[in-house]
């Protein structure tokens, strides 16, 4: 009885761990961490067409207001991703959350719950789930169990899972800047040890996230496939085309007076005698 319920057990956790892992919910860590390798790719190419522009031996204008309006929703958007995905698994049910550490965490408990699992029938049972099953892989761990076997005791997988865990602190500084800058109204007091973020502190952070995703994947699944962090459409395609032709300036100027105007309502002073 105890193999059969237990088989079920392993069977509902594994298809829980692939959904998160391959699922298509934009709260499941596969999604956002595709999100934050597109945003990466982007920012550093308009960061290139920048450089390009300010080296160009013509005269050339750039548009800082825009350029800064973007870099900020960027940064915002990075870390608040990478903050999200850092974050623990809480304790009590009403409280828990999607994460890829809260997956480590979830994984781990799991395993050393149940210390007499195999992680060989991990990877197994997890294959089946491919679409695209291996079936080379799945008849090797059958023929050689031992030498899939991604851990020999619980003490071992908890090393193994350290090093994932370790990689995801060194993004604790963009945590920090998330909690202090950006989320939070933070006393001048509690930032003053805040080491304020730069441009190579979030690139190193977006690595490292992902390091640890594609980590987790292959010491728990053997699964090393490259995630597709690219569009349905050619993102780049309407990059040449202006975002204001000129015969449309005096209708953009218009919009401007009108939004100027609809604002001035935010400075009243409410009605409050």
């Amino acid at each position: 009885m105890r193999n059969i319920q237990f088989a079920d057990i392993l069977k509902n956790k594994v298809e829980y761990w692939y959904e998160l892992l391959h699922g298509s919910d934009q709260n499941y860590p596969v999604v956002q961490m595709r999100e934050i390798a597109r945003k990466a790719q982007f920012f550093r190419l308009f960061n290139s067409i920048i450089e390009l522009r300010v080296r160009d031996d013509e005269i050339t204008e750039v548009n800082y207001l825009l350029w800064s309006m973007l870099t900020q929703g960027y940064i915002c958007c990075q870390v608040a991703a990478i903050r999200r995905m850092s974050e623990k698994q809480k304790n009590t049910p009403e409280k828990q959350v999607t994460s890829l550490r809260a997956l480590i965490d979830d994984i781990k408990h799991f395993m050393v719950t149940y210390s007499d699992i195999k992680s060989e029938q991990i990877i197994m049972m997890y294959k089946t789930l491919e679409p695209d099953c291996n079936d080379e892989l799945i008849a090797a761990i059958q023929n050689d169990p031992g030498e899939y076997r991604t851990y020999k005791d619980p003490k071992d997988l908890g090393n193994k899972f350290k090093v994932i865990v370790d990689e995801l602190k060194e993004c604790e500084s963009v945590c920090e800047h998330m909690n202090k800058y950006i989320a939070h109204a933070a006393t001048q007091d509690s930032r003053k040890n805040i080491k304020r973020l730069k441009y190579g502190d979030l690139y190193k952070a977006e690595k490292l996230i992902w390091n640890a995703y594609n980590s987790l994947r292959w010491l728990m699944f053997r699964d090393n496939y490259p995630i597709n962090t690219s569009y349905s459409f050619d993102p780049i395609e309407y990059l040449d085309m202006p975002l204001v032709k000129k015969d449309e300036m005096e209708g953009v100027k218009q919009s401007m007076r009108e939004i100027e105007s609809e604002m001035t309502s935010w400075f009243s002073i409410l009605d409050i005698a």
